[in-house]
């Protein structure tokens, strides 16, 4: 995958898929029951015989949690190193499945001020529109993120009215720990959050809030990376 800063090779082992045989039946039955059209991607081009160019112009990419060259690591706490490595190149978001499936009727975003919490957020209200749910959104207050700056973000990025309350229910956690408040967080619902920075996110690391929602939460995660675009429609 050629993004704009980095080449990422994904290596489709048996961290990602377990049953090839039967992985195109299982896709069928999946999406037919869901009513959606679908396609298969055929590759064009190579880089050499044995390696397609997958295109990075889509509109998300489904990564599976264990999509990593660390078998013995997997679990609920730990992203891949290639999952990351999409997270943090990709120009669109990155859904992260749970590894039960949970139809989701909500949506939960988390909101500290951040530019990357703003295309989250536009990103969330652009999702509730298509498919007529309700957003709750979280913002913990503390240490670089208060009231007084959320709020001046959001009306600086124009989204003041976008936050009708018949739409929006905002969760202001002042008291308890992060990790407390996640439990705040409908199981139902699908979560939409940025990364931190640039700086931080050159690490293995997403920042410490990425890391605690990710590890905790068992609902599906919709993850905007730092070079992520949300258009404005």
């Amino acid at each position: 995958m050629y993004f704009d800063q980095k080449v990422v090779e994904v290596t489709l082992d048996s961290s990602y898929l377990k049953f090839p045989n039967t992985a195109m039946q299982h896709v069928e039955e999946l999406v037919q029951t869901s009513g959606v059209e679908y396609d298969y991607w055929k590759p064009q081009i190579y880089t050499n015989t044995s390696l397609p160019e997958v295109p990075v112009n889509m509109g998300f990419m489904c990564c599976p949690r264990s999509l990593s060259d660390r078998i013995s690591k997997l679990g609920l706490g730990y992203l891949g190193p290639k999952v990351r490595a999409i997270v943090r190149s990709a120009q669109f978001p990155v859904l992260i499945p749970s590894p039960v499936f949970h139809k989701w009727r909500s949506i939960s975003t988390f909101f500290g001020g951040s530019d990357n919490a703003l295309h989250a957020l536009k990103l969330s209200l652009q999702i509730a529109a298509t498919a007529r749910v309700k957003i709750d959104m979280f913002t913990q207050l503390g240490k670089g993120c208060n009231r007084e700056n959320c709020e001046q973000a959001i009306r600086e990025a124009g989204l003041e009215k976008a936050l009708d309350p018949g739409l929006v229910t905002w969760y202001i956690f002042e008291k308890k720990t992060f990790e407390e408040n996640l439990y705040q967080v409908p199981p139902d619902s699908l979560v939409v959050l940025g990364t931190c920075g640039k700086r931080v996110i050159k690490k293995l690391v997403f920042g410490g809030k990425m890391e605690k929602i990710q590890a905790t939460l068992p609902n599906n995660l919709l993850v905007v990376g730092p070079n992520c675009t949300v258009s404005e429609k």
